[in-house]
């Protein structure tokens, strides 16, 4: 995961604010959804309220968690 998802990561995701689609979930670890999940949550706690960059942070939180539960929906055993 490396520098992309450190603690350098929640500083660059506040400034750049850059929506996290689902094209780029897609190909994530569920280790690396759950490390993202995280930072992203911290610099959400950076964002000022009402702005851009903070609807761009809460809708990738959103993204993220739509495909951790969409990977547990798929792996639940049937009938369970």
């Amino acid at each position: 995961i490396g520098g992309r998802f450190g603690s350098e990561s929640v500083a660059a995701l506040r400034r750049n604010a850059q929506l996290i689609t689902e094209t780029e979930l897609a190909s994530r670890s569920d280790g690396e959804l759950a490390l993202l999940f995280g930072v992203t949550a911290k610099a959400l706690a950076w964002t000022r309220l009402g702005s851009p960059e903070r609807d761009r942070v809460i809708a990738s939180l959103q993204n993220i968690s739509r495909e951790s539960a969409y990977r547990h929906q798929q792996n639940r055993v049937p009938g369970f």
